[in-house]
């Protein structure tokens, strides 16, 4: 019994359909002339994806960091507050405890975006063994004195 491939070195592998005889390769010819007329619109543009020339990429643009979002959900006391804290970058914090203390650093204040100098009043996000990704956060404390104050004054009863 004889086969119908002609003999080819390259036999092993992914070579066996370029070794084919002439009848081998009208019925696969046959075999693709059968597939639907959509896969061969799909394997005829990937073919001149081949032949195509380079794509001329746009230039990057940078990511421009926007602020997060910074809502103080509560004063606790004199010397904590509550915080939500929503950053695409520095994480979300649903309920952060900050507490106030000097700015050992130059910032900006996460809620007003006034500076802060050296010195300053602040108030900074407590953690215990990891710190959060917004660990050198600020927040001035005068703002939040004015809140402080603002509120109690809505709670005093009207004489």
């Amino acid at each position: 019994m004889r086969s119908d491939r002609t003999h080819c070195p390259k036999r092993s592998g992914t070579h066996r359909d370029a070794c084919t005889s002439p009848t081998s390769a009208t019925s696969r010819t046959s075999r693709t002339s059968r597939a639907a007329p959509r896969d061969q619109g799909v394997w005829q543009h990937t073919v001149a994806m081949l032949d195509a020339e380079p794509v001329v990429c746009r230039p990057v643009i940078p990511y421009t960091r926007r602020a997060p979002i910074v809502r103080v959900l509560e004063i606790s006391s004199e010397l904590t507050i509550t915080v939500s804290w929503n950053d695409a970058m520095g994480g979300n914090y649903g309920a952060q405890i900050w507490r106030i203390r000097r700015a050992n650093h130059p910032g900006v204040c996460a809620l007003t975006g006034e500076t802060i100098d050296v010195g300053d009043f602040v108030y900074r996000p407590l953690f215990g063994d990891v710190p959060p990704l917004n660990v050198d956060a600020m927040i001035l404390a005068e703002p939040i004195r004015a809140m402080r104050e603002s509120s109690s004054r809505e709670l005093e009863p009207a004489l």
